[in-house]
């Protein structure tokens, strides 16, 4: 009976919300019938931290803004669970339809608009177990929040990490298109000089295997590297073999002894992350006499100090992820005591996983853009690129084109693909003119 109740609730706060927003979420008219489920539902991905229900309550605490997915049990919903309320994540506002609170003492809202977790919320009992993920908002009003995307109870839809390329043109009203799968397209846009003229250039699409795309660009730079070397007055290259590490799986207390004693040694180990460093060196020397620029540097709470080489952006983007009180497991090397600081050299980083679908996709899409009488343009890391191509119509002028290569969770239905996407051009096609590509809903 009491479920039956807050489910009551819930509807009543989820339409008591939607005139608030009508701008954004316009109401059916009688006359409109319902739309077939599409069959693939694509989100943008959002890089969760994997935390403990603990770790996210004291970053709460410290108003940390971070996406995290964590595990924790249901305890109930307080009295004031369907009271309508905006929250703002940045420049974006969020109606909150529903909180519930969990065994952590974590403030969960739902958005109105997410239909499916209020259902799914609706029917929660006390004690049962729960994966929630979503923004830590910080301390609102006393209560440690997150505003929730999903909550997971092991009976969800699998999902896929995918890819899709989103091209836009800043300033001017053409729509922007959409690539949700690889392939060959012809892009065609109104140019931004002469009325009634056009510009065009092809994209392609490829799907590669992650790890070997990853040796393949190792090969790239080596021989680049080489090239660069045999150029007249270019100082020699050394090529020295590899060296594979073997670090002894230490508890992070003996780490901060043996740095403390200037043991250098290649270790292991696991602790949780405090924060920024005040570390302050540029470069730390190896125990092989080079020197390593140092990109980043944070402490753990065993009172180590973690510095990461500037020239491995991957672990670089993995290191400035992490939130305090999340778990890391380190692999690195003992430099010893520099100062006030117990110096860890980090190989590398992981962030030990709970549960939940993996946020890599086993393979990358590599984005080849050719504009006329240029220089083709690659790109394949997850990101935004601001580009200038000389107008074909009014030279020495630019177009200015921005690309999006984003990741996206896929979850299979039972209809088509995204409206408005993109489709490539078939391989046998005969040749002819380049076909206008179709514009696709406005983002």
């Amino acid at each position: 009976m009491k479920r039956v109740k807050w489910w009551t609730f819930v509807v009543w706060a989820l339409w008591a919300c939607v005139p608030a927003f009508a701008q954004q979420e316009p109401a059916p008219g009688a006359e409109e019938q319902p739309q077939p489920q599409t069959e693939v539902t694509r989100e943008l991905v959002k890089r969760y931290s994997e935390m403990d229900a603990n770790a996210v309550w004291r970053a709460a605490n410290s108003n940390v803004l971070a996406d995290v997915r964590f595990p924790d049990a249901f305890k109930e919903f307080p009295p004031n669970a369907a009271r309508r309320e905006i929250v703002r994540l940045g420049p974006d506002r969020f109606p909150v339809a529903l909180r519930f609170n969990t065994q952590a003492d974590i403030q969960c809202l739902v958005d109105a608009r997410n239909v499916d977790t209020l259902q799914k919320v609706s029917s929660l009992v006390p004690g049962q177990q729960i994966i929630v993920e979503g923004t830590i908002l910080g301390n609102l009003g006393g209560r440690k929040s997150v505003l929730v995307d999903r909550v997971l109870t092991g009976d969800e839809r699998r999902s896929r990490i995918d890819y899709e390329l989103v091209l836009r043109w800043p300033g001017t009203p053409v729509e922007p298109k959409l690539i949700v799968k690889p392939g060959r397209y012809v892009v065609e846009f109104p140019s931004s000089y002469k009325e009634d003229a056009v510009e065009s250039f092809e994209v392609q699409v490829e799907r590669k295997d992650r790890k070997a795309f990853a040796e393949e660009q190792a090969r790239e730079a080596a021989e680049a590297a080489q090239k660069a070397a045999g150029q007249p007055g270019a100082p020699p290259l050394v090529q020295r073999p590899p060296q594979k590490k073997s670090y002894r799986a230490l508890k992070a207390d003996d780490v901060y002894v043996r740095a403390r004693q200037n043991d250098l040694l290649d270790v292991r180990f696991q602790d949780q992350y405090k924060g920024l460093s005040a570390f302050s060196g540029r470069t730390v020397r190896t125990p092989y006499r080079t020197r390593v620029p140092v990109g980043f540097a944070f402490d753990t709470y065993i009172g180590l100090t973690c510095v990461v080489p500037a020239n491995d952006p991957n672990l670089l983007n993995t290191a400035r992820r992490i939130v305090p009180g999340q778990k890391v497991s380190v692999d690195g090397t003992v430099l010893g005591q520099l100062g006030a600081f117990k110096v860890v050299l980090v190989d590398n980083v992981t962030l030990p996983s709970i549960t939940g679908v993996r946020d890599e996709a086993d393979h990358v899409w590599l984005v080849t853009l050719n504009w006329p009488e240029q220089k083709r343009q690659r790109l394949y890391q997850v990101g935004t690129y601001v580009m200038d191509f000389p107008s074909t119509q009014e030279p020495p002028r630019f177009e200015r084109l921005v690309v999006e290569l984003r990741e996206v969770r896929v979850v299979e239905g039972t209809g088509g693909e995204p409206a408005g996407a993109l489709q490539p051009e078939a391989p046998e096609a005969a040749p002819g003119p380049p076909k206008p590509a179709v514009p696709t809903r406005g983002e």
